[in-house]
């Protein structure tokens, strides 16, 4: 990834509380650069409201769309077609029900004497509606208090000739390489060479639109953890400069700006291993696993490695500091995993598809393992914060979401995946604790908008990944000290064992300057309820209290 453009300085806003200014980010690339798959990360994953050139243009062809009648007044009423399943309210009005058959308009095009001014003819009338709708979609953005909107265009440059007048902050340019692209381009349903070379001569050279972006999205990578890593460090810079830039959250916040901006909880996030469950237990069943199907299904690279660890070196501190492509996959560990059997797969001539079927093993009994030893205090700890409200109201519907984040690969399942509202793992999100991506994604998943972050708190076992992490970004911290166990040990494979194991001191140094309202330690999850209380009612005394309609939006937003 590339960072090109300049930090926007802005002075501290009057109110820490108010939605941010929107950031706009148009995103742009080749046919089959895997453009889709990048803006439907930022929407999943980080809840960007997202404009679609290509479907506002199926909009604008459909019935009753403003590009029916001059389209077809260009082009001829062969161009038309009728959509039966329209109901008009006059059975003889075609109006409504007349639409622009795609087909016959690219017959149209191909026999036009001049293509080139049959095709400007066409992008005349249908660009600027486009454009129109885009600005329309892009107003509603921001009275909806959105932080980030992605405006997806194909032609972005070759349809804006001033992309910042045009009202985009940013451009990030989608890449894969011109074999790749060629590769995943006729594989597509109809698609052939000649087709393909009319489509890529309407669309500016991959290097020319790389040299005039902001940001760089490589998805040549085996992959897709690896694009998702560079989308969100891409959000991250936007959220730096738009969200930061403001004076919204970090850990130096002082106590009256903390008690000022917090004070409700809307949302409890939630580690897992080591704070939920013991982490020994299904990482040790994990292994069992991997060490009954490798000879089951990767014979010959069983036979090789002779008893030894398949992943040794492979895991662990600065296991995946190696090339750029590995380093992109550090925050997955099933994308790791996946690497490592592949490669091993390759090396000893077992298949690919074997390899992928001792993952699936491996991830689905390390999941499985995890609802034999969830704690009843983690259960009842959800129960208890679903049944609350915000400043603990019992009137509203504005109840506390409650969901995961974890830095592990355990699928959701089992009773506390049904009781959960959310479950988000760093393979979801791109990134790991303590980055800032993962706590936008928990603030996206519960329906809040970027500043957002201040009614979120974090629970987990880690002073960096859990603690520093939910503060830098904003939120607040509960830490939940747990004992570490080595994985061979008794109470690495008994739950009663662990929870019984004495937690050793913790160094909690690193939280000395930090705000003691904002973060919290409990020597177990049954204390939370009462350390979020003492937090409302410090925020309750120190501001009015918030609206609860606002919450009730927050709410359905989320369900």
């Amino acid at each position: 990834m590339r960072v090109c453009a300049q930090q926007q300085q802005t002075g501290p806003p009057d109110d820490t509380t108010a939605p941010p200014p929107m950031v706009v980010l148009g995103v742009t690339g080749g046919i089959a650069m895997g453009k889709s798959s990048v803006v439907r990360h930022l929407r999943e994953a980080f809840g960007a409201a997202v404009h679609d050139a290509d479907a506002a243009v199926h909009r604008l062809y459909g019935p009753g769309g403003a590009a029916v009648a001059p389209v077809a007044a260009a082009f001829g009423d062969a161009v038309l077609s009728k959509d039966d399943d329209v109901v008009s309210p006059q059975d003889d009005d075609d109006t409504t029900r007349s639409c622009i058959d795609r087909a016959s308009l690219a017959r149209a095009l191909q026999a036009a004497g001049d293509r080139a001014a049959a095709f400007a003819k066409l992008e005349a009338i249908v660009h600027p509606l486009v454009s129109r709708d885009r600005d329309d979609f892009l107003a509603e953005a921001r009275r909806n208090g959105e932080w980030l909107a992605v405006v997806d265009i194909p032609l972005l440059y070759e349809t804006i000739p001033d992309v910042r007048a045009a009202g985009i902050d940013y451009v990030a340019t989608v890449t894969c390489g011109a074999a790749e692209q060629r590769r995943r381009a006729l594989c597509r349903p109809g698609m052939t060479a000649e087709k393909l070379d009319a489509i890529m001569g309407r669309q500016l050279e991959d290097a020319d639109r790389q040299a005039r972006s902001d940001f760089v999205v490589d998805t040549s990578h085996d992959d897709l953890a690896a694009s998702k890593a560079q989308v969100a460090a891409i959000v991250e810079t936007l959220y730096e400069r738009h969200v930061r830039a403001d004076g919204r959250g970090g850990v130096a916040q002082s106590a009256a700006a903390a008690a000022a901006s917090h004070g409700v909880v809307r949302v409890v996030s939630l580690d897992l291993d080591d704070t939920v469950w013991p982490a020994g237990p299904p990482l040790l069943r994990a292994r069992q696993k991997s060490e009954e199907l490798l000879p089951q299904l990767m014979p010959r690279t069983a036979e090789a490695l002779d008893g030894a660890d398949p992943y040794k070196g492979f895991f662990g501190p600065g296991a995946a500091a190696g090339s750029s492509s590995e380093q992109l996959l550090a925050h997955d560990i099933t994308a790791r995993r996946r690497q490592r059997l592949r490669s091993l797969a390759a090396q000893h001539g077992d298949s690919l598809e074997a390899a992928d079927q001792v993952l699936e093993g491996i991830v689905e009994e390390r999941s499985r393992a995890t609802e034999d030893h969830v704690l009843d205090a983690a259960l009842d700890l959800v129960e208890a914060l679903k049944a609350r409200h915000h400043n603990g109201s019992t009137t509203t519907r504005s109840r506390i979401r409650v969901g995961a984040l974890t830095n592990g690969n355990a699928a959701r399942g089992g009773r506390l995946g049904a009781a959960v509202d959310f479950w988000i793992t760093a393979a979801d999100v791109g990134a790991q604790k303590p980055r800032l991506a993962a706590f936008l994604a928990v603030a996206a998943q519960a329906g809040l908008d970027a500043s957002g972050l201040r009614h979120v708190v974090h629970v987990g076992d880690s002073v960096t990944d859990d603690v520093l992490g939910a503060l830098e970004a904003g939120a607040r911290a509960v830490l939940v000290p747990r004992p570490r166990v080595a994985p061979d040990t008794a109470a690495a494979a008994d739950t009663a064992s662990w929870v019984s194991t004495p937690v050793p001191s913790v160094d909690t140094s690193l939280l000395a300057d930090v705000d003691p309202d904002r973060w919290a330690a409990v020597a177990s999850l049954s204390e939370i309820p009462a350390v979020i209380d003492r937090w409302e009612q410090a925020g309750a005394r120190a501001t009015p209290r918030e609206d609860d309609d606002d919450g009730e939006a927050v709410d359905a937003a989320a369900a």
